[in-house]
Formats: structure tokens, C-alpha cells, sequence
């Protein structure tokens, strides 16, 4: 097994976590971990103490890439075209480092014992039809963590459609969510005349090419429990209000994620003024907490987005705080897993209010973590197909409603909350982790030994 990733171990991020602790579930199985690290491409062997440089990349082409993957790709597969920026240098530049990567790759895994290879998520989407195009290393599945939009501009068809062709180069083609999967499924119908559909069972054939075809499955990302769930090792809340500086005496509203404008940080801005302006008996009697680090410092529409909830945030606290407590703590600097349990473990609630969302992991996190804790979630959010049934709605377009749904679970009886965790733990408990990576690599097994419809 080879894993392909733009990230490698001890990056920051949900999807990366979960990728080291699946290298390290496979690591028996003779794996190796192949990833961008500065300008270097490494690879990582399941024997090996550290991971071996096997390709430099020019930086210039690091950073174009870099700048088409979050400057046009990130707001178009998002539904947020109005922030998508298109340079055709950057553009062509993405499929030049993604050549580079699948090069240097194929040169190191030349053996029948290494033919399976999983690329994981939009930055190496190429990789799936470079990996395979005339070579016979064609066991190749890949993840796509992110949403496929609902809707594509006439302008952007083009480019996304380039993408897409290079996903069907992959036997097993993977999302999180139904809605993705159809999205992504009708998009290559509208669009890529080279394509037939088969919508019942998830499988793109190539009309020329009979032994092409992909099946695309829905698995969404699983947590893993065992790590989550431990009652032992975290900061109790008491500690962690010492350390960063706020009230551990009322009850606690968490968040935790990047200041990108696809997470609705803005929105939740807004939401707890609006809060506090229709509820005022809250005031000092209710202590907000965020986790939230600056996102891809150096592109324009992150900037601006960034110093605008800052502004937003400190008129938020100038408007309702006093000499003696600050409606909302604004964490920047990431915390450590152990202390984001602590959180979990003493938040009464817990918002995840994104714009779209591909999964939203630290949902998962929370229900893992939390005793009876209540969880607000945005029906945008990935995770929502999962977790719905148990949590509160958050319409992060509405302040006032946003509010409401606030109030309304500081006010839930503590027989309601714990109902209500008690069944959000068994559906986070039902996928885990380990789970999630063997049911895809089943669909991925199967796929590739059948020339008939896979039920995805």
C-alpha cells in the first residue's frame, strides 16, 4: 500500500490526524507514506525511523500550486464562486506538480508488492489519472475530503471538468456525503460527453475504453474513538480558563476551527451579538470560547476575512463586556489535542456553523469527548447527514435564529441533553476510524476484481 497526500505526519488539520493514525494501522502491511514537506517530496516506510527525500520541487511551483488549489479551487467546489480567483499560470502550474509527484512516485514503487496506491484528497487530484494512464500500477482509489458543488459556473466548467476527468482515473472514487457523490455524479453527466453514468449504481464508464470505469462510493470519515473517548491525560477546565484567560465558573459555548470563510466565522459573529442582544439575561452569566487560527496568510480573500471578524470581534466585546468578564475569548494559537478534549469534556455547548463543509471532524470529536454537552450543528456541514437526528439545527444565515438555537440549549433539561449524547456517541461509535479506512478499501478491493455494477 502506498499513501499519496499533499501533508504528511504532524500536520495540522482533522484529515491529517487521521491519516497518520491510519498509516500507523497499516504499517504491518508494508506501507508507505509519500507527502510534500517544505519544497522536498518524502517518502515514509513503515520500518523507517524518519521519512527519505525522493524528489526536490522549485518552490515557485510549491507556491502555484499552493495558489490554485485555495484561490480558485477551494471557493468553486465550496459554492462560493465569488471568491474564486482563476491565473491560468497557477493553473497549468497544479498539473506540472502533480506530474512531478507521480513521477517521482512511480520511480520508487517499481514491484508487484506496492501496485496499491490511495491519494488523498483535492491538492493530488491528477495523481489518480497520472498514476494509472499506461502503467500497469492501476489499484488506485482516492478520497475527495471536501464538498463537489451544487452548481458551476459556465466560466469554471472547463477547469473543474479537468479535474473530474482526472478523479475517474481512479478505480474507487470516494465522498462523504450522498449530496457529493450525486453532485459530482451529474456534473460528469452534464459535462464530460465521454463519460456514461450508471446513477443507480455509482459507476462512470468510459465509452471508448470498456475496462475503464469507476464506482464511486459514500464513506464518510470515521474518528478514532479509542483516542477521542480516553478518560484520562486532558486539562480540566479549571486549567485551561487559568491558561488562556476566561471564566470557568458559567457555562462554556466552544468552537474550534480556521478563520476561512467557508467554516462561518462571521456568521457565528453575528450570531452572538444578536444573541446577547435579544437575550441580555445572559449577559456575564454565559462565557464564549473559540479556537480559531489564521488560514492561508498571504492570499487576498483570507486576509480580508480574517481582519474583518477580528474587527467584528472586538466590537462584540467592546459592546457587551465589563471589567470583569469578555463575552468571547478569541484563542489563536493552535491548541494541543489533549487540551482541545479538555474543551470537549467541559463545554455545555458546541458550535459548528459552517457556510459547506466537506466533514467537519471536530463534531465528531466533541460527541466523543463531551459528558452532556449539547451539539449545534449547520445542516451545511458534512456531518450533518450523520449526526442531525440528535443535535440542534444552526442556520448560520440568520443571526437571530443563530441566537435562538443558542439559547435553546442553555435552557435544555440535563435528562434531554443526556439522551440526546447518549445516541450522538453511538452513531459516532457505529464508523470509526479503522472502520471507515476498511470499508473503503473494500469497495476498493472489490472494485478493481469486478467488471460489474458495484452497490456503493
Amino acid at each position: 500500500m502506498n499513501i499519496l497526500s499533499y501533508r504528511g505526519p504532524a500536520a495540522p488539520g482533522g484529515v491529517s490526524s487521521a491519516l497518520e493514525r491510519i498509516f500507523q494501522y497499516e504499517k504491518g502491511n508494508s506501507t508507505n507514506w509519500c507527502f510534500l514537506k517544505e519544497s522536498k517530496l518524502e517518502m515514509l516506510s513503515c520500518n523507517a525511523a524518519a521519512s527519505k527525500e525522493i524528489a526536490f520541487v522549485n518552490l515557485d511551483l510549491v507556491d502555484a500550486h499552493y495558489r490554485y488549489c485555495n484561490d480558485f479551487l477551494w471557493p468553486v467546489v465550496h459554492d462560493m464562486p465569488e471568491y474564486a480567483y482563476l491565473n491560468y499560470s497557477d493553473r497549468l502550474a497544479y498539473f506540472q506538480f502533480n506530474m512531478r509527484f507521480a513521477r517521482s512516485v512511480l520511480r520508487r514503487t517499481n514491484s508487484a508488492s506496492s501496485r496499491k496506491f490511495f491519494v488523498n484528497d483535492y491538492q493530488l487530484a491528477p495523481m489518480a489519472a497520472l498514476m494509472t494512464d499506461g502503467s500497469k500500477f492501476s489499484e488506485l482509489s482516492l478520497f475527495w475530503h471536501i464538498p463537489w458543488p451544487r452548481f458551476v459556473k459556465g466560466s469554471h466548467i472547463e477547469c473543474l471538468g479537468e479535474i473530474a476527468e482526472a478523479l475517474l482515473g481512479a478505480g474507487t472514487l470516494g465522498f462523504h456525503t450522498d449530496e457529493y457523490a450525486a453532485n459530482f455524479l451529474r456534473f460528469v453527466s452534464l459535462n464530460l460527453n465521454a463519460y456514461k453514468v450508471d446513477f443507480k449504481h455509482r459507476v462512470v464508464h468510459h465509452r471508448a475504453k470498456s475496462v475503464r470505469k469507476t464506482t464511486v462510493t459514500v464513506c464518510p470519515l470515521g474518528l478514532d474513538i479509542q483516542y477521542w473517548s480516553r478518560e484520562a491525560g486532558y486539562p480540566e477546565l479549571e486549567h485551561l480558563s487559568s491558561k488562556y484567560s476566561f471564566r470557568s465558573d458559567i457555562p462554556l459555548v466552544f468552537s474550534v476551527d480556521r478563520a476561512d470563510y467557508t467554516k462561518g466565522l462571521r456568521e457565528r459573529l453575528h450570531g452572538i451579538d444578536a444573541f446577547f442582544a435579544a437575550y441580555p439575561e445572559w449577559i456575564e452569566k454565559v462565557q464564549f470560547v473559540q479556537v480559531c487560527q489564521r488560514s492561508r496568510a498571504g492570499l487576498p480573500a483570507f486576509d480580508n476575512y480574517w481582519n474583518e471578524c477580528k474587527e467584528l470581534f472586538r466590537n462584540l466585546n467592546m459592546r457587551w463586556g465589563s471589567s470583569s468578564w469578555q463575552p468571547l475569548r478569541w484563542i489563536q494559537d493552535p491548541c494541543t489535542a489533549s487540551e482541545l478534549q479538555g474543551f470537549y469534556k467541559g463545554a455545555a455547548v458546541m458550535l459548528v456553523n459552517p457556510r459547506r463543509d466537506g466533514l467537519n471532524l471536530t463534531a465528531k470529536e466533541f460527541v466523543a469527548c463531551s459528558r452532556d454537552g449539547v451539539l449545534l450543528l449547520s445542516p451545511e456541514t458534512g456531518v450533518w447527514s450523520e449526526l442531525s437526528d440528535y443535535a440542534i439545527s444552526l442556520d448560520a444565515t440568520s443571526a437571530e435564529s443563530f441566537a435562538g438555537s443558542i439559547e435553546q440549549s442553555l435552557r435544555m433539561s440535563i435528562l434531554e441533553k443526556r439522551q440526546r449524547m447518549r445516541n450522538l456517541k453511538s452513531l459516532v461509535a457505529a464508523n470509526s476510524l479503522q472502520q471507515w479506512w476498511r470499508r473503503f478499501q473494500e469497495v476498493s478491493d472489490y472494485s478493481s476484481l469486478s467488471d460489474q455494477p458495484i452497490l456503493a
